[in-house]
Formats: C-alpha cells, sequence, structure tokens
C-alpha cells in the first residue's frame, strides 16, 4: 500500500468529505492501487506548492482527509476519458492526522 498526497480544490474538497464525490479523476502519473490511501488536501488558491509542502508549512487552516482507493480504471477503459488520465473510486477513511504522520 502507497500514500499518495495530493492537493484538491474546492468545492471537489467539501463533495469528497460530505460524501458526495466518490470517484477522483486524475492524471495517471503515478502507479495507483487498490488500497492505496490518498491524503488529500484542500487547497483555494494553492498552486506552486506541492501538497507534502502545504502540509509541512503546519498551519492550522489547512484541511486534509484520508481516502483509500477500492477501484483503479485507467482512460483506456473509461469512454470519454483523456489518454493519461485515471479515474479512482474512493472511499472517506477519516481527517488526516499530521502528528501520527511525523
Amino acid at each position: 500500500m502507497s500514500v499518495h498526497f495530493l492537493k484538491t480544490r474546492e468545492p471537489w474538497y467539501s463533495r469528497v468529505v460530505d460524501g458526495q464525490k466518490t470517484v477522483e479523476i486524475r492524471t495517471h502519473d503515478r502507479d495507483y492501487q487498490v488500497g492505496d490511501e490518498l491524503v488529500l488536501v484542500r487547497t483555494v488558491h494553492e498552486l506552486s506548492s506541492s501538497a507534502e509542502q502545504i502540509l509541512e508549512r503546519d498551519n492550522d487552516d489547512t484541511q486534509a482527509v484520508v481516502v483509500e482507493v477500492t477501484h483503479v480504471a485507467p482512460a483506456s477503459l473509461i469512454g470519454g476519458l483523456i489518454g493519461g488520465f485515471c479515474a479512482l473510486s474512493i472511499r472517506l477513511v477519516g481527517d488526516y492526522d499530521r502528528g501520527a504522520a511525523a
């Protein structure tokens, strides 16, 4: 199992937290596997920093959740999805605990 840190912009972040969004469309630039965890870091305007850098700033306003990948579908299996992307079915695990990761 791998852990991937990913930035997630509003309103998509809130929809994951609320349980309305259970699929992530992402660039297939990592070896995503069923059972992997994604740490989704809420971003509003942050573009230049990585998700890890945002969390390292130790800003109490930074929000992040953990989701588990339950299914991976590459673009070749999904009509209408551009090559180089994938659809990740996800299940919300809970809030990301920065203290546990240290």
